[in-house]
């Protein structure tokens, strides 16, 4: 009792003291949440800085949501499930380059549905601007249907420059094999890998390959006027030595792929789409396949990643900056395999360098981490903005929850004042069952260069009305771009390759005669299938 009364005269009572603790922490807390707004409103709500874009409003602390252009360019991930605004706010970054002047981006689609956005933000921009720029802007798109009547060259076994063959044919025979999900035993995969590398250095397209597996007499043709020669003698020996099962096995496999008309005639054209070039346009693709053929988009989607890749490692250092957009990324990481997977998880480091800045959409991580294990950590690592719509409530997203240690306990209709401040841990539970609450265009939006956790904010509008001349005018430009090519185009180059196997195979004469009779049939029936 007297310690305890010395104590109260030196300090004075502890009720008394808690009380004045509790204050200091209340102002601090107070002190610390301030410091953390302006923070945030200094870093999304650039309102003084020019070329500012709208992105929506920040729902907890009343002023807009708006980032410089500049800042855009960095890797970003938006993820949330169908229909919670992914597409549209993707659409809204896209128009703000456009703004901009920035011309420049690829966009890949595997559901068709964010390249409608796409063309009706190019449409808005060009409203503004003169005939003469607006038919500028309008050369600059490309629309890459795949499976359309304007076809892009995809004979990817032509060879861009600095290209190993040997190491391009593995890269190619890996898309029909392992990464199709489609095991093949370790001799089918070495008579895939070989027979692709006689093609190339034939300079022959893949349309050739199941007449290649199927004549063996045509890879000792080609041994004559190509080299190695005993790479292609070797190959034919080893095919006359296989049983009839496992070659018949290799062909339906190419010809599974080949069996569309729109395939034979984009995989053997004569040369192929310069994915460097279209790195350079305004490039929409559609990779949406028609009924029944999810297998040949996926084999094309790899395909076409090949290209993209290359053309990243190749493109110098430092140049103009451009964007990859990739809508449903694990769709799209599906369609290759894990080798897919690898390349990006090297590309999202390297991309940066080489000014592409990588843009990724998808409902989860979940189905990321199944083809990779790896990959979401890099893109936690690499990606600097982060757009989180309705998220599952587990531990992935907490580094964009702005947990601010001045979140307001709820208050009970018993209690006579303010019950204090939330424990950062139950703030931080509140955050994530908010997160998982969201409404659609309602998101957390992180940047991960700042430091800082994300804003909760409601995306702007963006409801863009089209007219079908304007559509039309778009599409009368974009669809006649000198990268894509013709149904005609594209058969008189499948009949000068047609032309020249059958004449290392039976003459000069007997191979016009051939193509002659096709074109005689052709005509007569009035159709453009090549058979």
């Amino acid at each position: 009792m007297i310690a305890r009364g010395l104590r109260r005269l030196l300090h004075g009572s502890d009720r008394a003291r808690a009380v004045a603790d509790e204050e200091q922490s209340i102002v601090r807390h107070l002190a610390e949440g301030e410091r953390a707004n302006r923070a945030l409103m200094t870093s999304f709500s650039s309102s003084g800085v020019q070329r500012a874009v709208l992105f929506g409003d920040a729902l907890e602390h009343g002023w807009k949501v708006r980032f410089p252009v500049e800042r855009l360019f960095g890797h970003m991930l938006l993820n949330g499930p169908s229909g919670s605004g992914k597409s549209r706010f993707s659409a809204l970054i896209s128009k703000a380059f456009l703004d901009a002047g920035h011309y420049r981006g690829v966009e890949l689609d595997p559901k068709n549905e964010l390249l409608g956005l796409k063309k009706a933000a190019i449409i808005a921009v060009a409203r503004g601007l003169s005939p003469t720029l607006r038919h500028k802007l309008y050369q600059r798109v490309v629309q890459i249907d795949l499976f359309g009547s304007s076809l892009p060259r995809l004979n990817v076994l032509s060879l861009q420059p600095g290209m190993d063959p040997e190491a391009h044919a593995y890269d190619i025979g890996c898309q029909f094999t392992t990464d199709m999900d489609q095991g093949a035993g370790f001799r089918q995969e070495g008579l895939i890998h070989r027979g692709v590398e006689c093609l190339i250095r034939a300079g022959l397209p893949l349309t050739v390959m199941p007449q290649l597996l199927e004549t063996p007499e045509l890879l000792e043709k080609l041994a004559e006027h190509h080299g190695p020669a005993e790479l292609f003698r070797s190959l034919a020996q080893r095919l006359r030595r296989e049983s009839k099962e496992r070659v018949l096995g290799i062909q339906s496999r190419f010809e599974r792929v080949l069996r569309l008309r729109a395939k034979r005639l984009s995989l053997g054209a004569t040369g192929c789409l310069d994915a460097s070039t279209l790195l350079e346009q305004l490039a929409n693709v559609n990779l949406a396949p028609p009924p029944s053929a999810t297998d040949v988009s996926k084999m094309l989607a790899g395909l076409l990643w090949l290209l993209l890749s290359d053309a990243i490692r190749r493109r110098p250092n430092g140049s103009p900056p451009t964007r990859l957009v990739v809508d449903e990324f694990p769709t799209f990481l599906a369609a290759g395999g894990a080798s897919i997977a690898d390349r990006f998880s090297d590309l999202v480091r390297l991309a940066r360098a080489k000014g592409v800045f990588l843009a990724a959409l998808t409902q989860d991580l979940v189905s990321i981490s199944k083809i990779s294990p790896s990959l979401t950590e890099v893109l936690r690592q690499n990606i600097h903005i982060f757009g989180v719509f309705r998220s599952v409530a587990d531990s992935a997203w907490d580094f964009v929850l702005p947990v601010t240690g001045k979140r307001r306990k709820p208050r009970a209709p018993w209690d006579e004042k303010d019950s204090g401040y939330l424990e950062r841990s139950a703030e931080l539970a509140l955050l994530r069952q908010t997160l998982s609450r969201l409404p659609d265009r309602h998101l957390f939006l992180a940047d991960r260069r700042t430091g800082l956790p994300g804003v909760h904010m409601k995306t702007a509008d963006f409801n863009l009305s089209v007219t079908e001349d304007e559509i039309a005018e778009l599409d009368a430009v974009s669809c006649a771009h000198p990268m894509l090519a013709s149904i005609a185009q594209l058969e008189r180059e499948h009949d000068e390759v047609m032309r020249r196997v059958h004449e290392l195979l039976h003459g000069a004469e007997a191979a016009a005669t051939d193509v002659d009779d096709i074109r005689r049939v052709r005509r007569a029936r009035g159709k453009l299938d090549i058979g």
